[in-house]
């Protein structure tokens, strides 16, 4: 549980921006404004029938960095040499998907993120990415292009022990779709912020 922001046995205190008028006053612009602001129905105004009360809520102000992020597909390819006994991973039945990324199942995919994660190679990109654990990477900054990496699947760290060849391989590609620019989402939240002050 997080720290106590109001004190529990003292009576609540409005901010002036609340009882300065201001609200009154922005509802009448969303009326003269009509449609143009939004396409959701707007607050008509206050109600006059009931008893009238402070209710505390959670709404904090969200700051959103400049950007852009940048938005990446990730393909995990099977390229597991022929020679290597096909039996399957451990406890999950067959698991060769010949090639073929749409035949890679979902917890596969994940461990192969989770081993992707704790690989060497992909340390200089770990502190910017968020992924998904199945097809898509957003980063904070550009990852060099083309980015192609083999993984040497395993279960746990006690595989480790067990010789490569052994291994199931997947070849992971990670292709750059375009920029996410936030400019559009800070102005929506900005909106829709300054329309549930009003309510």
């Amino acid at each position: 549980m997080g720290p106590v922001i109001y004190p529990p046995n003292q009576p609540v205190t409005l901010p002036p921006r609340l009882t300065d008028g201001s609200q009154e006053v922005l509802i009448e612009r969303f009326e003269e404004e009509g449609g143009k602001l939004a396409e959701l129905p707007l607050r008509p105004g206050y109600g006059t029938i009931g008893a009238e009360i402070n209710l505390r809520a959670n709404f904090f102000t969200v700051k959103l960095p400049k950007g852009p992020f940048y938005d990446y597909s990730v393909t995990i390819t099977d390229v597991t040499p022929k020679s290597v006994d096909d039996g399957g991973i451990k406890g999950k039945g067959k698991a060769r998907s010949s090639g073929d990324p749409t035949n890679i199942k979902s917890p596969i995919k994940r461990r192969i993120f989770e081993i992707l994660d704790e690989d060497q190679l992909f340390e200089p990109y770990r502190s910017f990415i968020v992924h998904d654990y199945s097809q898509r990477i957003i980063a904070a900054k550009e990852l060099p292009q083309p980015l192609q990496l083999t993984i040497v699947f395993r279960e746990d760290a006690e595989e480790e022990k067990e010789p490569e060849k052994k291994k199931p391989l997947y070849e992971v590609t990670i292709q750059f779709l375009g920029e996410i620019n936030l400019g559009p989402i800070s102005r929506y939240y900005f909106f829709r912020f300054v329309q549930r002050r009003s309510t």
